[in-house]
């Protein structure tokens, strides 16, 4: 049976209005008429742009805050290079380890005057900093970028050995360009700089509050102990200075104080031993610089507290380096 032409237009009719009715394209023309939604557009790119920077303003500090990104206060930098207690250990530089020599009084040199020594008091009127151990191979090649020690005899390569064939002047450009370096990087605070340490400094640490010979008493049978010299370095066929911070310290922590690197310091070497308040021999005329400590090929009489001879600035050798002290300026 077919059906009826009125059905049939019925039915068309249905279907018709049916695809007008869920036509997308006919809805998007009259709700584009109705809303002009470019203008919509617009404005919703527009609140898109304006919350992305108000999210990277108050997120971004708040991530490189996390990171450790931010340049801390100079109250807090300042803060880090306090101390109160004689051996206090702080990391003031990556790769660098300090101890705390406070202010004090001592008795610098020999009690029995020999060759150039002789008993004078001092009396440090400024606490200070001092690396524990002498400057490493791996933070000079950081700091300067050459190696000086490359390819010499009777040396050791690797990062924590002792940094060798470092001159007098080679020392004070580093420490001047650590100085620079910590500076800009916001982790020194003004008026601390980054020097060798006097001749004065060095011997009131290496004694460390003691009397005697050597920072652990009178006795050299036990310098081993603390010590890389001629009976357990040269004298056995290691003959190059070791590996840092491997014998004992002393009562402040700080290590290598006797033996291994000799320690250049910033005095010019004079006949005799200054004394009094914060003493430092300054006079240019002189021909050498002070170097401190004895090294790995020295006897045991040459590794004493208070040892000490000249060297010109420029000299270099397998036993010649340094280590690092933190100061406030005076001036």
């Amino acid at each position: 049976m077919g059906e009826s032409p009125e059905r049939h237009a019925h039915v068309s009719n249905f279907g018709a209005s049916l695809i007008s009715k869920s036509d997308p394209l006919r809805k998007l023309s009259q709700w584009r008429s109705k809303w002009n939604l470019q203008a919509i557009a617009v404005r919703w790119a527009r609140s898109r742009r304006l919350s992305f920077c108000v999210f990277a303003l108050v997120s971004i500090p708040l991530f490189l805050s996390s990171c450790g990104h931010t340049r801390p206060s100079e109250a807090e930098i300042r803060e880090n290079f306090a101390a109160t207690i004689a051996g206090e250990a702080k990391t003031l530089v990556p790769g660098i380890s300090f101890r705390w020599c406070p202010a004090g009084s001592f008795t610098m040199g020999t009690t029995i005057e020999s060759g150039n020594e002789f008993a004078v008091e001092v009396t440090l009127t400024q606490g200070f900093w001092l690396a524990e151990t002498e400057l490493t191979q791996a933070v000079w090649k950081k700091v300067m970028k050459t190696v000086p020690w490359k390819g010499q005899d009777d040396v050791k390569e690797g990062d924590d050995f002792p940094a060798s064939f470092i001159s007098h002047d080679d020392a004070v450009a580093f420490c001047q360009k650590l100085t620079k370096t910590e500076l800009a990087a916001g982790r020194l605070p003004k008026g601390w700089s980054f020097v060798l340490p006097t001749g004065a400094q060095w011997e009131y640490a290496c004694r460390a509050g003691t009397k005697t010979d050597y920072s652990f008493g009178d006795d050299g049978s036990s310098l081993g102990e603390y010590a890389w010299f001629n009976d357990n370095s040269l004298n056995v066929g290691e003959k190059y200075a070791h590996r840092v911070g491997q014998k004992k310290p002393n009562g402040w922590g700080l290590s290598d104080m006797h033996g291994n690197i000799s320690e250049w310091c910033a005095d010019w070497e004079m006949a005799k031993l200054p004394g009094g308040r914060d003493p430092i021999e300054q006079n240019q005329s002189l021909r050498t610089r002070v170097t401190r400590g004895g090294c790995w090929y020295n006897p045991a009489s040459n590794c004493v507290s208070a040892n000490r001879w000249g060297l010109s600035p420029g000299f270099k050798s397998r036993a010649s380096g340094f280590r690092v002290a933190a100061v406030l300026s005076t001036e």
